[in-house]
């Protein structure tokens, strides 16, 4: 949560000093992740999405922003053991939990949403950045002698990328245009909690 914090007051920081606009969105995302053990889980949620141009052209800018994600995380991994009979034993635990992402992108914006007045009807953009993730979970262990519960919480931080397109819509002689944002996205995980986290977004920029 410091780390969040601490984010979201570099942005206001760069804002007063640097920034020509600020611009924002919101929209819902979804993600999924390869813990380092076996499994797979899958996040959906709520994201808002400020951003800071601190450099701006007529069709480009330069931004920074931390797309903010807060949902629910559910799925389940398998652990293979040895019973004692010789043959290997496979159960699988079940997850299920909330979590929050927030990532600090800077990226390079093309057209349509790269400024407040860009009216063209397509954009992109394309950035790197450092990526923040916690969750916390409550865990049906299937393992031997029956369903036990446990809970479980953590943090990941590591490498992000993100890429996505933005699409015109309203009329070209509005004074902001607006534009619906998809996103893609990529964290590197660097704890037991995640090895890899995918992202797929879609927002509303107004």
């Amino acid at each position: 949560m410091k780390k969040i914090i601490f984010s979201l007051g570099l942005l206001f920081s760069l804002s007063s000093v640097f920034s020509q606009s600020f611009m924002q969105g919101a929209g819902v995302s979804f993600f999924g992740i390869t813990p380092t053990h076996d499994g797979f889980l899958f996040n959906e949620s709520l994201t808002y999405s400020p951003r800071f141009n601190f450099f701006e052209a007529d069709k480009i800018s330069v931004s920074v922003g931390v797309p903010l994600s807060f949902g629910l995380s559910s799925g389940t991994h398998d652990v293979t053991y040895d019973d004692g009979s010789g043959y290997p034993n496979t159960i699988s635990n079940s997850y299920f939990g909330v979590f929050v992402n927030a990532p600090v992108y800077f990226n390079f914006n093309f057209g349509r949403g790269a400024t407040k007045h860009n009216t063209d009807p397509f954009g992109f953009f394309v950035g790197a950045g450092y990526g923040f993730y916690a969750a916390a979970y409550a865990t049906d262990d299937n393992g031997v002698g029956g369903v036990a519960s446990d809970n479980e919480s953590g943090t990941s931080t590591g490498l992000a990328l993100d890429a996505g397109v933005r699409l015109g819509v309203g009329r070209k002689h509005i004074k902001k245009p607006k534009n619906i944002e998809i996103r893609m996205s990529y964290m590197s995980g660097s704890s037991d909690l995640i090895k890899s986290l995918y992202g797929l977004g879609c927002s509303f920029n107004f």
